[in-house]
């Protein structure tokens, strides 16, 4: 999907997964998505798997060599051929696994618009293009429900799967019955969940009930989310330089702000309250 724009008044039934691929240029506005499948999709170990996936890719990765220390933003690579200024890469191994933006290549060093927040000494470190982007997506839901019932953790499946994005935001105003996230993330830059609504969700065990999950999130911003009786309103396992403003949990079977141990830093909230 490229370049265009779906709008939708009427409700949309889903009974199994959209997929829309590295789709960029692009505003999804719906008034509400019903979910009813049942099928065994596998999704139990990593919960990719939304109501609507947008999946972008990557691609060859070079090793990174040289100074791995704290605060360190240029990295010289094997093959700095793979890469131009501008460019998206992943950084990742050791205690990073980030998107970035390249903002300059000199010989074989390459400087990236984030600086290691940890010491990565002794870490196997590498640079990855990152080649097709979710780019300048926009989905707005007015309503989100989950119908399917269901307990089966191989069946449960996210409100919407954004995965390998950049410059991209998800507003759902009304979530309901959910179980897994209602937004997923993984590998985002500079994206947004704001003005969201998680109304109390079916389960809120481990890796359920929450309204956003940041996976390895680059500078991700939360706005006016807010909730009750959910797990999490913002989890984040990895991820750096992300902000919430104005965000308002209640009656949270959790902490509503929740972070994994996974190297995450410098996270700011923001006239957020906490119950």
């Amino acid at each position: 999907a490229h370049s265009c724009d779906c709008y939708s008044l009427r409700t949309q039934t889903f009974s199994a997964p959209i997929y829309l691929g590295a789709a960029k240029n692009l505003a999804i506005t719906l008034r509400k998505v019903v979910w009813t499948g049942t099928a065994n999709l596998s999704n139990a170990t990593d919960r990719l798997i939304g109501m609507i996936n947008l999946w972008g890719g990557m691609g060859v990765q070079t090793e990174i060599s040289g100074a791995q220390t704290e605060g360190i933003s240029t990295f010289t690579v094997a093959d700095p051929s793979l890469f131009s200024v501008g460019s998206y890469v992943q950084l990742g191994g050791g205690k990073t696994d980030y998107i970035c933006k390249v903002v300059g290549i000199s010989g074989a060093n390459v400087t990236l618009d984030y600086a290691l927040g940890w010491d990565n000494t002794g870490e196997t470190l590498f640079l990855r293009q990152v080649l097709s982007p979710v780019n300048n997506v926009h989905v707005r839901i007015d309503e989100l429900v989950d119908t399917s019932g269901t307990s089966d953790a191989n069946v449960m499946v996210n409100g919407v799967s954004l995965i390998t994005a950049v410059h991209s935001s998800v507003s759902i105003g009304q979530i309901y019955d959910t179980a897994y996230p209602a937004i997923f993330t993984s590998n985002t830059y500079c994206c947004e969940a704001k003005e969201s609504y998680l109304n109390k969700p079916r389960v809120t065990g481990a890796g359920q009930g929450y309204l956003v999950q940041w996976n390895k999130a680059h500078r991700a911003h939360n706005s006016k989310l807010h909730g009750h009786g959910g797990r999490h309103l913002i989890d984040y396992t990895r991820a750096a330089h992300c902000t919430a403003e104005g965000c308002s949990p209640t009656w949270f079977d959790n902490y509503p702000y929740s972070t994994h141990g996974a190297w995450e830093h410098d996270l700011t909230f923001t006239n957020c309250s906490v119950p």
